[in-house]
């Protein structure tokens, strides 16, 4: 199960970055998932929230919050950056998008010159966002 992987990347991660802020205790943890990231949002924070639960002192009582990170693509032609909904996919089409990205070349061309040659510039992966804490 990468995602157990993953929420153990951050929960070190954000140990790192308190330590480095010297925050004595972080208060909240924003996590950005791109929305072409095939990863359940909510079981995704709880996973996370399971593991802070036996991280080290500074982090355990932080709160995990999740955003999804908006995709955006841009065309090799013309340097158009354009969304989904600027290329007018469907709900099927984009589903199977959201499945495996790869998938939108299939299914996308650039809204403005019409080719097929673009490259996902945002919308993947998972990273945090934002750590909020306090000093002591």
């Amino acid at each position: 199960m990468h995602e157990w992987a993953l929420a153990e990347a951050v929960v070190t991660s954000a140990t790192e970055t308190a330590r480095q802020q010297k925050l004595a205790a972080v208060e909240e943890i924003v996590l950005n998932i791109g929305e072409l990231q095939s990863i359940d949002h909510e079981m995704f924070a709880e996973l996370v929230q399971g593991q802070l639960s036996s991280a080290a002192a500074e982090i355990r009582g932080a709160k995990v919050r999740v955003v999804k990170g908006e995709a955006a693509f841009e065309c090799q032609a013309c340097k158009k950056e354009f969304s989904e909904q600027d290329a007018k996919v469907g709900e099927e089409e984009r589903e199977a998008i959201h499945f495996v990205p790869e998938m939108a070349h299939v299914y996308m061309r650039c809204p403005a010159c019409g080719s097929p040659d673009f490259s996902i510039v945002r919308g993947r992966g998972v990273f945090i966002q934002e750590i909020t804490g306090r000093h002591d």
